[in-house]
């Protein structure tokens, strides 16, 4: 049984958020409810009480259009609130935050930090000139040190990037997975330790699947019946095998092309299955035990997947932190700043400089955020 459902006033909520001025509070409820509107409504009874003024208000929305209306929403409560019956003090209050609106901060996380970055650029280690990139001037540019680096990479291609290109599928290329995962890495460049890497023999690994792979195709193949179900699921198994001993023939064998191919044989494996089928099946030789040679192979292939997996990205990881660099000296040459640029740079600016966290700390009396991306550690530190 689920637990009871704790009762829960909302009226008595939404009057702690517009009443209890004095504690910090975290809003959770679903999409529609109203939580901007609550933001909007307690920003404005801060206001009239006095306990601050409109430029000394940070707020923080997820996207610039949400800033404007954030600040359309909050000029019409104001007025709302300066018609009611208050004080003469509180309409006072309500009436210099409407004629000095336009110096509150809102914005999104990136421009806030802009803000500070601006304000303290020696301190921050930036060129003060220094212009903001949009994601799709940073993609710009981000892919024209790809095209540079990929070109230079190709010319002598490292053992890592070789076996990533190797990869086939059918939803992008090779390439473009590459340039995907050096964008993910340039985003997340705050991190810059090395990753874990399991111990993983691919050679080893790879002849110890063939081997395998060989006693399956030679079940399949003892079967006398070339329509059998079964022995048609594994046709893949015995093709792999034929093609990579033809292959063999006539050159060493190819790890990185073989990866490549034992990745591919579970979804070929399977595609095909419609159940093991009756009657026996071979001489000597049980449907039953076939299936769980083939079922003990999927599984074998499974774990090594995982395992190539993991090594193959960290030692991309190494490989592509060239391309970071390469990205860096590009936006640095030009004067731009990315939105991770400009996470980073406040972050370590606020965290590190304890005479410039003292200034913005005493500066910045309340801080409103409008849908938190507690998925980003950097924004949280920075708040």
């Amino acid at each position: 049984m689920s637990p009871p459902v704790p009762n829960f006033d909302d009226a008595a909520a939404r009057q702690a958020l517009r009443r209890d001025l004095d504690r910090s509070f975290i809003v959770e409820a679903a999409a529609g409810t109203g939580k901007t509107s609550e933001l909007a409504y307690r920003l404005v009874e801060v206001l009239k009480s006095g306990r601050t003024t409109v430029d000394r208000v940070v707020a923080v929305t997820f996207t610039r259009k949400a800033a404007g209306e954030m600040k359309l929403r909050l000029r019409q409560y104001l007025d709302a609130a300066r018609e009611a019956e208050i004080t003469r003090q509180e309409k006072a209050n309500l009436e210099h935050a409407i004629a000095h609106l336009e110096e509150a901060h809102i914005g999104t996380i990136h421009s806030f930090c802009a803000e500070i970055l601006r304000e303290r650029p020696v301190e921050a280690r930036v060129d003060p000139g220094f212009q903001e990139l949009s994601e799709d001037q940073a993609q710009a540019l981000y892919e024209r040190a790809f095209q540079a680096w990929i070109h230079q990479k190709l010319s002598d291609l490292p053992p890592a990037l070789e076996r990533a290109l190797a990869r086939g599928n059918r939803a992008e290329s090779p390439l473009e997975r590459l340039q995907a995962a050096g964008w993910k890495l340039a985003e997340w460049r705050d991190f810059p330790a090395p990753w874990r890497r399991e111990a993983f023999d691919l050679r080893r690994e790879a002849d110890r699947l063939l081997e395998r792979l060989r006693e399956l195709a030679q079940m399949a193949l003892q079967c006398p019946k070339t329509n059998d179900f079964l022995r048609q699921t594994l046709k893949p198994a015995v093709e792999l095998v034929q093609s990579l001993e033809r292959a063999e023939a006539v050159r060493a064998r190819d790890y990185c092309a073989m990866e490549t191919l034992l990745l591919e044989l579970p979804r070929k494996l399977r595609k095909g299955y419609r159940g093991k089928g009756r009657g026996p099946f071979a001489a000597g030789l049980t449907r039953d035990q076939v299936l769980a040679a083939r079922d003990s192979l999927l599984a074998s292939l499974a774990d090594f997947e995982r395992r190539a997996n993991a090594e193959l990205a960290s030692l991309l990881h190494d490989e592509l932190h060239d391309l970071v660099e390469r990205y860096e000296q590009h936006k640095r040459r030009a004067g731009k700043l990315d939105f991770v640029d400009l996470l980073i740079l406040a972050r370590n600016l606020v965290r590190d400089n304890a005479e410039v966290r003292r200034y913005l700390q005493q500066r910045f009396t309340h801080i409103f955020v409008d849908e938190f991306q507690d998925t980003d550690p950097l924004q949280a530190e920075i708040l």
